[in-house]
Formats: structure tokens, sequence, C-alpha cells
């Protein structure tokens, strides 16, 4: 039970913290996002980059890179963002993987536990003297136990498993959403 609790606390822990860096005003400020809609090639505002600088680094750089390419073929720039914005997932998608590793082993942990109380079942059914004789009392404190941790193991990974869809909804799809598999 104690991996299963520390599996807990880092689940939640890291949902948390991702709920705060992920917001969708830090990640995306709507400034941001209405210069880069107003930008044409022939005209390039100075505020989308004052905007940038004092509101995210990040969109900076991603922003940076496309203002400078924006002049060259459209194939060249969409290959350049596209690889400063895949920089960047990484560095979004931070702690992630943890989330999906929990999600696997505390099922497993869950199912280690069930077993557990299953071998003490049976292990005192098998030390039990007498024919029949067996105390009901051990056998369902060995029955309670492996519910127990199959029951935990899994109220730990469904949530994990719905926190880590929420973060993560596109696995296998990479930034430009065409379908294609990241690298």
């Amino acid at each position: 039970m104690w991996p299963l609790l520390i599996c807990s606390i880092v689940s939640v822990t890291i949902m948390i913290l991702r709920g705060f860096a992920l917001r969708r005003k830090i990640v995306m400020p709507l400034v941001i996002e209405s210069e880069i809609e107003r930008m044409t090639p022939a005209k390039v505002p100075n505020g989308c980059h004052v905007s940038c600088i004092t509101i995210l680094r990040r969109w900076l750089e991603i922003t940076r890179v496309a203002l400078q390419h924006l002049r060259g073929p459209r194939s060249e720039n969409v290959e350049v963002v596209q690889t400063r914005a895949r920089h960047e997932m990484v560095r979004l998608e931070r702690g992630l993987i943890i989330l999906e590793i929990i999600v696997g082993i505390a099922p497993l942990l869950g199912l280690i536990g069930a077993v557990s109380g299953l071998v003490h079942v049976f292990s005192h059914l098998g030390l039990s003297s007498g024919g029949g004789g067996s105390d009901t009392r051990q056998i369902a404190l060995g029955i309670a136990e492996a519910l127990n941790a199959t029951v935990f193991g899994l109220s730990i990974a469904v949530p994990t498993l719905v926190g880590f869809t929420y973060f993560f909804p596109k696995s296998g799809s990479d930034v430009r959403g065409d379908g294609n598999a990241r690298s």
C-alpha cells in the first residue's frame, strides 16, 4: 500500500503543477494570439515583439523564428516553426510521462496487493489444523487486503489517466496536426 500511496501523492502533485503551468492565458496570451492572427508577410507588427518579450519567452522564441523566415518560402518557414514548436512542446509536456507511468503501474501494484492478500488467505488455510476449522476472521482479512489493494490501485490509475488525457490529449500526433506521428 505504501507504493500506491506514493503514486497517489506524485500523481496529484504533477496534475496540480501542470494545471498551473499550462493555463491557457499563460501558454497563449490573448495579446500574442491576436497579433499573430493579424500578421501579414508585408507588415510585421512591432507590438508583437514587445508583447512576446514582456509576457512569455517561449512564444517569443517561436514568433521570432517565424518572423525571421517570414519573407522566405512558406514550406521552409513552416518547417522551422514546427521544429521550434516541438522543442517547446517537450518543455510544456514535462512531467506528463510520469503520469503515464503511474497509470500503468498503479493497477499492477494493486494486483500485487491482491495476490499478496490471497497468498495470506491460502497460506492460512494450509496452516490451519483440523478438518474445516479454519479461522474465518483471518480469511476475511486476507480477502479484504486483496480487494482493498485492487480498489486503491484502480482509484489511483483512473483519475491519473483522466489527468494525463486532459493535459496530453493527442498522444501520437504532431504539432502540425496532420496525423503524422512525432519523431
